[in-house]
């Protein structure tokens, strides 16, 4: 366990490249040599909590990479100096109690990526950080003190990642940005303004001019009534969240190529578009407790047409994963066989792992959840004769598909939600290959999709004795509060599908070496 109090004199060790001192909670200070050390190129100090001061300049030459993330107690980060011209990555997380970064961070000529997230005592951004042309992600998650923002970006030419937003409601409006000067950000891809009040007239009307953004977060603006019609126009925008929209009304004109919309626990949310034809590549719709959707019947329909399956045979053409989320409590007709509880015994066919596709899975759940709770969970077990079939026999990659050829087997699924909430009903349907060969040709162009960079779009993978589990990512960033509502709440269900394809792995799944049930499971949809 590490005591030191304080960092000696480091004249004596010229030839350090490398000094990590993470977690080392009883240091308070550090020897005013390591400012001027030449040839350290890595210092990590994440954790040091009690740590208290630094040297009050810095000028090392050589050093690339800084981590201070987690101490607290830093009350002032140091002056730089122009040499430092190799600094590239600098993480601030978590240093409470900093204020304010000096003018003299804008010599760092090389800075790439900026970390400030939960320095909740941060108040201004010095105007020289918007000279800073080679940063790429700057991060302002949580200042929630922030005074100032500088105006001028201008020679921010290739910052792709910009975070203003919040994890928690702080309870009051932003003030200190000014979103007309964003829209100079071309190589923008991430945006996010989560839980910033901004009224729908207050949207810059040239906001097209973001012509890489791929990734926008609204959520927890309880300003918007109607997604402004701007934000149609940006034509890269792959994902969109929209999570706790206390008073958003309407969601239609989505921009075209979006692929990932959130806007669960939206409950005033009563008018949506038709998802499945407008949305061209969407994949990935969560409506969890959107309630008012499910009285209208015009709406209903559209919610009813991304359970067809049709929509979902189009998916499983083109190894395309697909994850819906709506509120309501019913089956799609063509899944025949409706079983009670969270369990299903699927009996394939002969030789079935050179004949299917996938799975599409799907679930009714209490109405009685948390968005943020909701991620599926799909175990399987391979049974035959009565007996699971042992782990060295079952999808490993050295297996070839006539090994499989003599079993006859049941496959066994559970359907839960993470926090362990059984379904009340739930039911798979098997995609078989002669299912879309008719369909693959008239899509060509749908497996040219680039699919956005989404972490909580994949699968944690776990073996348990004989039983494969596959849980739906869950992005911690996105979560918000959720406060009481049970006023306003309806007595309904939801319903989630988890409809894994084979083609679409973003984690090595075990599966038959060329063979059929290529199993990644993610498709959560309602019915």
């Amino acid at each position: 366990m590490c005591s030191l109090t304080s960092f000696p004199d480091v004249f004596g060790a010229p030839n350090i490249e490398r000094l990590i001192l993470s977690y080392c909670w009883t240091l308070e200070e550090v020897h005013k040599s390591l400012g001027s050390h030449k040839r350290l190129v890595y210092l990590d100090m994440n954790g040091c909590s009690k740590l208290t001061r630094l040297p009050s300049r810095i000028e090392m030459e050589s050093l690339e990479t800084l981590i201070l993330s987690g101490c607290i107690s830093l009350k002032r980060f140091p002056e730089v100096s122009p040499c430092m011209a190799k600094l590239s990555h600098i993480n601030l997380s978590s240093c409470e109690g900093i204020q304010e970064l000096p003018s003299s961070i804008g010599y760092l000529s090389s800075l790439s990526f900026l970390n400030l997230t939960n320095c909740s005592n941060l108040e201004n951004i010095p105007n020289s950080v918007g000279e800073l042309k080679y940063l790429k992600c700057l991060h302002l998650h949580n200042c929630r003190k922030l005074n100032y923002f500088p105006n001028k970006l201008g020679s921010m030419n290739i910052l792709e990642e910009l975070w203003l937003g919040y994890t928690y409601n702080i309870g009051r409006p932003q003030k200190c940005i000014d979103f007309h000067s964003l829209t100079g950000l071309s190589s923008l891809r991430k945006l996010d303004l989560g839980w910033i009040q901004i009224e729908e007239e207050s949207f810059p009307k040239n906001l097209d001019a973001l012509a890489s953004l791929e990734e926008l977060y609204l959520s927890g603006n309880s300003e918007l009534v109607h997604l402004p019609s701007i934000i149609s126009h940006l034509s890269r925008v792959k994902r969109l969240e929209l999570n706790e929209c206390s008073r958003l009304e309407s969601l239609c004109k989505l921009p075209s190529s979006i692929q990932v919309l959130k806007a669960n626990d939206c409950i005033s949310l009563r008018e949506i578009g038709d998802l499945s034809t407008e949305g061209k590549w969407l994949y990935k719709i969560w409506l969890v407790n959107c309630h008012k959707l499910s009285v209208d019947e015009e709406h209903q329909r559209y919610l009813d047409k991304m359970l067809q399956l049709s929509f979902i045979k189009k998916c499983a053409a083109v190894n395309h994963r697909l994850s819906i989320a709506i509120p309501g409590s019913k089956i799609p007709s063509w899944i025949k066989q409706e079983k009670g509880g969270c369990k299903i015994p699927l009996k394939l066919r002969h030789k079935w792992h050179t004949k299917i596709m996938g799975f599409m899975v799907c679930g009714v759940f209490p109405w009685k959840f948390q968005s943020y709770h909701a991620c599926p969970t799909l175990s399987f077990r391979i049974v035959s004769d009565g007996k699971v079939i042992p782990r060295s026999e079952q999808m490993y990659h050295d297996l070839q598909p006539e090994d499989w050829s003599h079993i006859e087997v049941n496959l066994d699924i559970t359907v839960m939600l993470r926090n362990g909430t059984p379904s009340l009903r739930c039911e798979v349907h098997v995609i078989y290959k002669e299912d879309i060969q008719q369909i693959t040709t008239c899509i060509t162009d749908y497996g040219n999709v680039v699919h956005v960079d989404d972490e909580d779009l994949g699968y944690d993978e776990s073996i348990s004795g004989n039983t494969y589990v596959y849980e739906e990512k869950f992005e911690e960033k996105s979560l918000m509060p959720l406060r009481s509502r049970t006023s306003t709440r309806r007595r309904t269900k939801h319903i989630r599908c988890a409809i894994p394809y084979s083609g679409y792995v973003s984690k090595p799944v075990r599966r038959v070496k060329n063979g059929p049930l290529k199993v990644s499971y993610d498709f959560e949809g309602p019915v």
